[in-house]
């Protein structure tokens, strides 16, 4: 068996890091034991024995655990399943016709970027987020770059006139759009994909000095405790895609909006004013139960980048009125790589996982908005 390209330890486990899949695990004793074993190429039967003897565990259990230990291991080498992505090359992308539903125009930073859309579908999907920053094609005065997102046979596509080699496609718009932002940062701050360590599914704000990541699966209430926070003049840094460096591990900000779904809309019309009206209505196709909040025009300073200490695990409860608990570093990494794409190159991962360590973690369940954004801001008075 290949060796897994990185191990950590964390007390006496280890949190290992496959490169074939990018994928992690977090192996507690015996589990570690078994793995050291299963390198080392010995029969199943060897290890249980020996496991059986260091714990001890009787042989029968031991050999039902090192049989698992070992299809657990097996699954986390496998390369992730191919997307539609890998099935057309850029060339073929970009020989590709197709006659354009709307093109729009749009002001991000200080870079002019202008879309043509195949369908009402494309647009639907990365318009919205990104209306806000729309202006009269008269006004642009020359475009920094010109995308194309449409379909082919059912492949969202993602065409860019003057880099042609960024020519992409994905299964579906969500993952087109992850791309597309992608593609979108590195324009706005003249850097590469090589430059990222992570794009993280994660919701950002920033006293001006440092920024807390707040992370959780899609409507735990991430956006909202963003947008409650920004109402309270924390600067938004952004929603659900935050680019993290590899160099210095800082956040950066993009300017799309945010996002937050119909059961929010209630928690936010103190702050926002009635979400159901037609000013919200920023695309008439959106669909209703969701709403884009426009995010102030940023300054020079709030565009830069700027540390990142702590991550908070978002999750809206409906019992639980306020309240904040620590989280170790496995359980948190866990729950942070589920939402988050990290580089495959080694040296990132290991340079990511040390980051990762030093940070502090903490899971925050809150049905009260004033506790919880109070909390927040007390985190911020402490780190300065």
């Amino acid at each position: 068996m290949p060796s897994p390209i990185l191990t950590r330890k964390i007390n006496s486990s280890r949190i290992v890091w496959f490169a074939s899949s990018n994928r992690w695990i977090y192996l507690e004793e015996p589990a570690w034991y078994v793995l050291t074993l299963i390198r080392k190429s010995l029969p199943a039967e060897t290890i249980a024995k020996r496991c059986s003897f260091r714990y001890p565990l009787p042989f029968k259990d031991s050999l039902k655990f090192v049989s698992d230990i070992a299809s657990a291991i097996s699954k986390m080498k496998k390369p992730l399943k191919m997307d539609a992505d890998q099935i057309l090359s850029p060339e073929t992308i970009n020989s590709l016709h197709f006659i354009p539903y709307s093109t729009r125009c749009y002001k991000i930073k200080n870079k002019y970027i202008s879309f043509s859309f195949g369908s009402r579908t494309a647009e639907y999907y990365i318009h919205p987020p990104l209306a806000h920053l729309e202006i009269n094609s008269s006004e642009l005065p020359e475009s920094n770059a010109h995308f194309d997102i449409f379909e082919h046979e059912g492949i969202p596509m993602i065409r860019r006139e003057d880099f042609p080699e960024v020519s992409d496609s994905a299964e579906n718009f969500i993952k087109l759009k992850k791309k597309l932002f992608i593609e979108l940062v590195n324009i706005m701050y003249k850097k590469n994909t090589g430059h990222w360590i992570s794009f993280l599914h994660a919701s950002g704000v920033s006293n001006g000095k440092k920024s807390i990541l707040l992370s959780s699966a899609s409507g735990s209430g991430k956006s909202t405790m963003a947008a409650l926070l920004q109402a309270k003049g924390h600067s938004l840094v952004s929603d659900d895609f935050i680019p993290l460096d590899a160099s210095t591990k800082r956040a950066w900000p993009f300017p799309a909006a945010i996002s937050v779904k119909q059961g929010s809309f209630h928690v936010l019309t103190p702050y926002y004013g009635n979400l159901n009206d037609k000013n919200y209505n920023l695309y008439p196709f959106t669909h209703s139960s969701v709403r884009y909040l426009h995010t102030p025009v940023a300054t020079p300073q709030q565009l830069k980048p700027l540390p990142v200490n702590t991550i908070i695990f978002i999750q809206y409860n409906p019992k639980v009125g306020c309240s904040l608990t620590p989280l170790s570093i496995p359980d948190a990494l866990k729950l942070f790589h589920d939402q988050a794409w990290v580089s495959h190159n080694p040296d990132y991962a290991r340079s990511f996982i040390n980051w990762f360590m030093k940070l502090k973690c903490w899971k925050l369940e809150y049905s009260d908005n004033e506790k919880g954004i109070e909390v927040i801001k007390e985190i911020f008075l402490k780190e300065g």
